[in-house]
C-alpha cells in the first residue's frame, strides 16, 4: 500500500535547518557531555583565541571544508559561494542561540535532556540539509559531496569525518589548551552514531516526505534519489 508523501518546500528545510542544527549544536555546548564532534574543533579555538566568538571560529572552519571540496573537485563551484552565506547565517544563529540557553537550569537531569534533543535536532536538521536542493551549511556539504566524489555511502563518509573532527580536537586541544577540553562521552558517541542516527531519519523522510524547491525550475518538484540516492 502506497503512502501518500507529505509535500515539503527546500526553502522552508533550509531555514529550519539553520535554526535547529544550531541549537542542537548550542544545546550540546549546555549539556556538557561534549559537544558536537563538527563544533568541536572551532570550540578549542573560540577557547583559546576568544577575540572571535564560537559562532565566527565555527564559520571559519566551515569555509576551510567548501575550499577543500572546491580543491578535490578542481573546479570552482557557484553553489559553493552560497554555502558560505549559509555559513554565516548558521554561526550568528549559535551566538544567537548561546545567549538565552544560559539562562536554563543546570542540573544533571536537564543536561541529559539537551543532550538527547540536541542530537535529535542535529540528525534531522543534516537530513533536511541533505534533502532541500539548495546550497547548505558547509559542515553539511562537507561529507554529502565527499561522498559523491568518492562514491562511498554517506553514512561511511559521515561517520569518518565525526572521527576525523574528534582526533582533531584531541590533538589541538593538548597543543593548545595543554589539557583535554570539548571532549566527553557525548562526543565520541555522536561521531560513532551521528551518521547512523541520519540514516535512520533518512529512511522515514524517504517514505513521507517529498521535497521540491519554490525557487528556480518553476517550482517543479525534484526527487532527493536524483542527488543523494545510494549514499545515505
Amino acid at each position: 500500500m502506497n503512502t501518500k508523501k507529505v509535500r515539503f518546500s527546500g526553502e522552508a528545510a533550509l531555514l529550519i535547518v539553520l535554526i535547529i542544527n544550531s541549537l542542537g549544536v548550542d544545546l550540546m555546548t549546555k549539556s556538557g557531555f561534549g559537544i558536537s564532534t563538527i563544533s568541536s574543533v572551532p570550540l578549542i579555538f573560540s577557547t583559546a583565541f576568544s577575540f572571535f566568538s564560537f559562532g565566527t571560529w565555527n564559520y571559519i572552519f566551515q569555509t576551510l571544508l567548501v575550499i577543500t571540496l572546491m580543491v578535490l573537485k578542481k573546479s570552482f563551484c557557484p553553489g559553493y559561494f552560497f554555502s558560505f552565506v549559509v555559513g554565516l547565517g548558521f554561526g550568528k544563529m549559535i551566538d544567537v542561540h548561546n545567549a538565552w540557553l544560559q539562562t536554563l537550569p543546570d542540573t544533571l537531569v536537564f543536561h541529559t535532556l539537551y543532550f538527547i534533543a540536541g542530537f535529535i535536532l542535529i540528525c534531522f536538521g543534516i537530513c533536511l540539509a541533505n534533502n532541500c536542493m539548495l546550497p547548505i551549511i558547509p559542515t553539511d556539504t562537507f561529507p554529502r559531496d565527499l561522498s559523491e566524489i568518492t562514491q562511498k555511502k554517506y553514512k561511511v563518509i559521515k561517520t569518518t569525518f565525526d572521527l576525523c573532527c574528534l582526533s582533531t580536537t584531541v590533538i589541538l586541544s593538548f597543543a593548545i589548551l595543554h589539557r583535554f577540553y570539548g571532549i566527553g562521552v557525548g562526543t565520541v558517541f555522536c561521531a560513532f552514531l551521528t551518521g547512523k542516527g541520519v540514516s535512520i531519519v533518512e529512511k522515514f523522510f524517504d517514505k513521507h516526505i517529498e521535497f521540491y524547491r519554490i525557487t528556480g525550475n518553476g517550482g517543479v518538484v525534484v526527487g532527493r534519489g536524483v542527488r543523494h540516492g545510494g549514499h545515505v
